[in-house]
Order: C-alpha cells, then structure tokens, then sequence
C-alpha cells in the first residue's frame, strides 16, 4: 500500500511539476555486508533493482528505489545455511552535472525490510536507514548507461545491516 502511494505521488508530480524528463532504470548491484553480517554473508549477494527518476530542473533528480537481495550464508556455530532477503523503499534526490557524460551524487532515506530463514528459526522486521550515492550516466539519446557506489547505513533491531554496493544498469528517459 505505501509503495503504491509513492508511486502515485512520483507520477502526479512528474505531470504537475513542469521538468525536464521522467526516466525508468533496471539494474543489478554486488552488496558488501558491515560488521555484524559480513562473516555470516560473505559470498555473493547480488541485488537485482528498479529505479524511477524525475529531472526536475536539469540538475536536480527525485527518485524512488526498490529491490531485492537474497543473501545466502552459513551460521558462525553451527555451520548450518542461512538465508537474508532484504528489500528497500528508498527516496532521494541527486545532482547531475553535464550531458553525454553525467556525474551524478546524491542522498535520501528508505524503509527496509528483511527476513532471515534457517534452522534455527525465522527473523524479520524493518526499519529507517539513510544512504548517499555517486556514480555517473553515460547518455545515448533517450537511452542511457548507469554506475553508481552506494553506502546504506542502516541498523535494524541492534543487528548493523549496513553495507556498501556497486551497481549498474541501463534506463530510458521520456
């Protein structure tokens, strides 16, 4: 329901507020655990996402993310296989500099959801985090190429779920 409500909001301010280009995003991204996960979930954790952008003024973006992580480890004691799925609803803002080659940073906040699943028991939750962003676009017309760092800090329940990721993707711009 609430992701259904953002979306709502995005798009009627995409046709109320007069800006630039509205523009759709798929993409993939490797996630590097801090701390408290990082020896349970060391191996690959890749993340396949969605993005929905709005220029509003040729350098200022408003965007929305979402996607979805499902980490597989092993448990520190009993050696046993675990499993974390971990999903974000995140908004931001980002500052875009040039035209084919677009440097780009920016900041925002997000809902995360996770669920942890393995013998033992089951765990979930969610909580608030922030994150903040730099990569750039390499613009082909409508169509466009994106890399991006990302650092999500984010503590759920006293367990530290922050981390750090890589991403790529390809979009287009209306």
């Amino acid at each position: 329901m609430k992701f259904r409500s953002v979306i709502v909001i995005i798009l009627l301010s995409a046709v109320l507020i007069p800006g630039k280009s509205l523009s759709l995003e798929i993409g993939s991204a490797y996630n590097q655990f801090n701390s408290d996960v990082k020896d349970i979930y060391s191996g690959s954790n890749i993340s396949y996402g969605i993005d929905l952008a709005y220029n509003i003024s040729g350098t200022i973006e408003l965007f929305i993310h979402t996607d979805i992580l499902s980490a597989k480890g092993e448990l520190t004691y009993t050696k046993e296989d675990t499993t974390l799925n971990l999903t974000p609803l995140e908004l931001g803002g980002r500052f875009v500099f040039g035209r084919k080659f677009s440097p780009y940073f920016g900041i925002g906040v997000g809902s995360y959801n996770y669920k942890e699943s393995n013998p033992i028991g089951n765990a979930s939750g969610s909580g608030f985090g922030f994150f903040g962003e730099g990569g750039f676009f390499i613009n082909f017309g409508k169509m466009f190429f994106d890399t991006k760092i990302k650092y999500v800090a984010l503590k759920i329940d006293n367990v530290d779920l922050s981390n750090i990721k890589g991403l790529i993707g390809i979009g287009i711009r209306f």
